[in-house]
């Protein structure tokens, strides 16, 4: 029998981004500049910041960047730049430590688990 004429298609799905015939990897991004305001058409992307000074990633509401459900983007201090999260007004984002990364080469995420709430993971600076 085949199972995947049984599952839905779609995101998820056997034919979307992430099923059988979908790609399952990140794009990479690119990033040289200090401050950058996250917009939808990264999720899904991992972002690596190459300055040599501090960063900071703006995080827009859902009102403002139309985020789709369940993203997530990736995020690698290439540089030696540290990174900061800076959420707007009304977005929450929990983390058990801080807003930053560790220190280079540190790899965070975050992923939208509601409207204007995320989640930050990975190698983050310690509170």
């Amino acid at each position: 029998m085949n199972l995947s004429a049984l599952l839905p298609t779609g995101v998820a799905g056997p034919a979307g981004t992430s099923g059988t015939s979908g790609s399952s990897y990140y794009f990479i991004t690119g990033y040289t500049g200090t401050n950058l305001t996250l917009s939808a058409d990264l999720a899904g992307d991992y972002i690596r910041t190459t300055s040599a000074t501090a960063v900071t990633i703006n995080i827009p509401a859902q009102v403002s960047a139309s985020w789709p459900d369940n993203t997530e983007i990736l995020i690698e201090q290439a540089g030696a730049g540290q990174i900061t999260f800076s959420p707007a007004v009304g977005v929450t984002v929990n983390t058990s430590e801080t807003l930053k990364t560790q220190k280079q080469y540190s790899v965070v995420a975050i992923k939208r688990v509601s409207s204007d709430v995320w989640t930050f993971f990975g190698e983050r600076e310690l509170v």
